[in-house]
């Protein structure tokens, strides 16, 4: 063993004897044996080495070559690593190494013995004979020439193009010159021809870029402008993001903008060959909100106008109290009427712009009269919130009205003045016996004040009557030389009442010295007798009751719990709208319909607005949520105010178009009216491209309206002139044939449904103020034959499809669902529903 040990000892001193002696805790050093280290030179040692070799030493390939080298020697355990893969690959195999050449240039390969860290290093040439250009990728645009330089060959080449409709190509010396023809894609080959190596370049030819004189631009409301296409192909396409705002069409090379309402819109140009684009951003100035007011001081009753002086043609108005003031948009006015006392806003908001304007509403609810226009209500501040009338009923003389006026006498539950006063007189007095009439007449057909004056007046009640005596001072006063007492309110509002005296039998008793106001409660207890309020000059006043036949004065009350309306029956056409007023009742209502394909209604405030939506009767029933009472409307709907055709109809579009109520021939909304190939104005036997007026028998040959030469001669027209267009041509003034942006308006703005009008199928479109329209489904001609008749509607628009010259926009729809803005052959007979401004 010690023998074995000094052998091992004198190897490893003999290892190490060309080199630094090893020292044991030399940790600094890189050659350090380690534990395993000594152990694998052991066993190197007792199993025998020699150091390992390599055959080559050094290798030259070409691209794409292998090439094998062998190793000799060593422990058999090896690992190969090349220093640029990009240039040659290593593989071990056994004791043999394959290099594989990639590509041109000079490296190395390390082979290195795992168990004692030997490497040698193989150099390694690789030899690159292929041809060689500068580049192998060409971008250019259609007319541009690029060159690309010839790097290794010898000097003798040829070229060929893939396809010379997109790149021909030339060679001179080491240059190859492209030149560009067409858009697309093409591959030129290079050849040597000395060595027929071959290189491709791949070029791409594609247009000129699309550029604009201009990206932005700023119009105001019917400006046009023109922006230039300074580069591109030739051919492009011009589309609007919002054609309310602002329409574009293509005139040559120059996009031609028409600011139509106020906004922004982007305009967007599409090179069609191309296929790039450009835009340009619109922003057009709104007009801006005015109104002709923007304060109103107002007496309660009373009514004005204010006038929309400037705006974009779209209105809502709101009222921020609509018990002080409503506000109703009639066209572009704006009526104001002043409801009782207090301030609101009237906001007018344009819905084009956003803007809004206000008008500050004053009402005053007068404690004297403001003018001699009777009667007033009078605030006197009563608990009840009752308000009392200036001045007595006078139904003989109501424009003699005044707080000091006598007015007329009345036998209760009577409404008109009469010269004689006894039960023989009286209304309700028969066969010996008082009639009943109710025990309170308030707001029936037996009060004076709610017969002559109509609204919420009616006649006082008993406990209205007490509460004046209970919360008012009384003084005996005389004003404008008449008697009577003055009832002065906690807020300091007052009434006079005259001492009218009362009438019996023939005789006026008493004037000037005392009062008789009847109350609208008939006393409990007896039934020819009811309450008054009696006074003198002695005494204040208290309530007593008189018998029913005697004249007395009515001294009227404001009672705003009384649900009225403002009229019970409405007659309207099909499309329009009206409004009935509730002139009493608590201020919350719900309104329902009895048949919504005739008529539908919504309330605002106090305001009904009842919206015809097909011909016939319906009923509109009213309910007052507070006090649960229901009044009804009456609405007989017609589809037009008279038979003298055409009517039109206003939807309330954003573009203000206002569309017929019937067709072109028709004699009524439901008829078909008449059958016109496109461009057309008169109706014929049949339809078909032999026939049509504006081709020479085919729909390649069209000689006027062509947009593109393999359609007919060529004039640019995309839109019909007035000459050509059967609504103008037929009807004059503004009428015309709609466009397909028209049609497409009604499409997005207007709700639809299939219905019927007097038997007749069709389709009902209802525009953002609720009125309507009906067109029938007529169908089409084709040769001699109506097709589709009752189940279709087809409808030119003067707008031709702008791709395909033959064809021409129409509105279809069937009656069982929506409908679509498409395009069909000139020649076909379609039905024709003008528009006008």
């Amino acid at each position: 063993m010690r023998k074995l040990f000094f052998t091992l000892l004198l190897s490893l001193t003999a290892l190490t004897s060309s080199a630094q002696m090893i020292k044991l805790g030399d940790v600094d050093r890189d050659d350090i044996l380690s534990v395993a280290d000594v152990t694998t030179l052991v066993d190197i040692i007792l199993n025998g080495y020699s150091p390992f070799s390599l055959s080559p030493t050094e290798v030259t390939m070409q691209v794409g070559e292998t090439s094998d080298v062998t190793i000799f020697g060593g422990y058999y355990v090896y690992e190969v690593e090349s220093a640029n893969p990009d240039i040659v690959t290593a593989s071990l195999n056994g004791l043999t190494v394959t290099l594989t050449a990639v590509a041109g240039g000079e490296t190395s390969v390390t082979v290195k013995d795992v168990l004692t860290f030997r490497t040698i290093d193989i150099p390694v040439v690789v030899n690159d004979e292929s041809l060689q250009v500068s580049s192998n990728e060409l971008s250019l645009i259609a007319g541009e020439r690029g060159t690309v330089e010839i790097n290794t060959g010898s000097g003798y080449y040829s070229v060929q193009s893939s396809d010379e409709n997109v790149a021909t190509a030339t060679v001179s010396g080491g240059t190859v010159t492209v030149t560009a023809v067409g858009t697309g894609s093409a591959n030129i080959t290079i050849t040597d021809i000395n060595t027929e190596k071959t290189a491709v370049i791949n070029v791409k030819v594609g247009y000129m870029p699309i550029v604009l004189s201009s990206s932005s631009l700023g119009l105001s409301i019917g400006d046009e402008s023109r922006v230039s296409v300074t580069s591109g192909s030739g051919s492009y396409d011009v589309q609007s993001s919002d054609t309310y705002v602002a329409t574009a069409v293509m005139e040559g090379s120059s996009v031609v903008v028409t600011a139509v309402g106020g906004g922004t819109a982007t305009i967007t140009v599409t090179d069609t060959n191309g296929d790039q684009s450009a835009t340009i951003t619109v922003t057009v100035e709104y007009f801006p909100l005015t109104l002709s007011a923007s304060s109103l001081e107002l007496n309660i009753g009373d009514e004005e106008t204010v006038n929309i002086t400037s705006g974009n043609a779209s209105f809502t108005v709101t009222c921020s109290d609509t018990g002080v003031a409503t506000a109703k948009l009639v066209g572009f006015s704006i009526k104001v009427t002043a409801v009782y006392d207090g301030t609101a806003t009237i906001t007018v908001t344009d819905r084009r712009s956003g803007e809004t304007a206000a008008i500050e509403v004053t009402v005053d609810a007068y404690l004297t009269c403001p003018d001699d226009h009777h009667p007033h209500k009078i605030d006197l501040g009563l608990p009840s919130g009752t308000k009392w009338a200036c001045c007595n009923v006078d139904t003989d003389y109501p424009e003699k009205q005044s707080p000091t006026n006598y007015g007329g006498y009345y036998a209760w539950g009577e409404t008109e003045t009469k010269s004689y006063y006894e039960e023989s007189t009286y209304q309700h007095y028969k066969n010996g016996s008082y009639l009943s009439i109710g025990s309170d007449i308030a707001g029936t057909e037996y009060d004076v004040a709610h017969v002559k004056w109509g609204g919420s007046w009616v006649m006082a009640s008993h406990s209205q009557q007490q509460e004046l005596f209970d919360n008012c001072t009384s003084t005996w006063t005389t004003q404008n030389g008449v008697s009577g007492r003055l009832f002065t309110g906690t807020n300091g509002g007052s009434i006079f009442l005259p001492a009218a005296g009362d009438r019996y039998g023939s005789d006026l008793e008493c004037a000037g010295e005392e009062g008789y106001y009847w109350s609208s409660w008939k006393e409990s207890s007896y039934i020819h007798a009811a309450y008054c309020l009696y006074f003198y000059s002695g005494r204040a006043y208290w309530t007593d009751y008189f018998f029913r036949f005697r004249g007395h004065s009515v001294r009227p009350v404001f009672d705003a719990s009384l649900f009225l309306l403002s009229s019970e029956t409405l007659s309207l056409h099909m499309g329009a709208t009206g409004t009935v007023e509730v002139t009493s009742g608590l201020g919350d209502y719900a309104v329902s319909s009895s048949d919504e394909g005739v008529a539908t209604a919504v309330v605002e405030g106090s305001q009904i607005t009842v919206t015809a939506t097909g011909a016939g009767d319906a009923t509109i029933t009213v309910r007052d949520t507070k006090s649960g009472q229901e009044a009804a409307i009456v609405v007989s709907v017609s589809p037009c105010p008279d038979d003298n055709h055409p009517h039109m109809i206003d939807l309330g579009l954003p573009s203000g178009v206002l569309w017929s109520c019937c067709n072109v021939g028709a004699d009524k909304p439901e008829a078909y009216g008449g059958y016109y190939a496109w461009g057309e104005t008169e109706e014929k036997e049949a339809y078909n491209w032999s026939t049509y007026k504006w081709c020479n028998g085919s729909n390649t040959t069209m000689t006027k309206y062509c947009t593109a030469s393999d359609y007919g001669t060529v004039d640019g027209k995309t839109v019909l002139d007035p000459e050509d267009d059967v609504a103008h041509v037929k009807w004059g003034g503004d009428w015309r044939m709609p466009t397909r942006e028209e049609q497409d308006e009604l499409f997005n703005e207007c709700t639809y449904e299939g219905t019927s009008l007097n038997g007749v199928n069709g389709k009902k479109f209802t525009g953002p103020n609720g009125n309507s329209l009906f067109l029938p489904v007529a169908g089409y001609y084709w040769d001699d034959s109506l097709h589709k008749g009752g189940n279709s509607g087809y409808y030119w628009s003067s707008t031709q499809d702008p791709s395909v010259s033959y064809d021409a926009c129409r509105l279809l729809f069937r009656s069982g669902d929506a409908y679509w803005v498409s395009y069909i052959n000139r020649f076909y007979g379609l039905t024709v529903r003008p528009v006008s401004r």
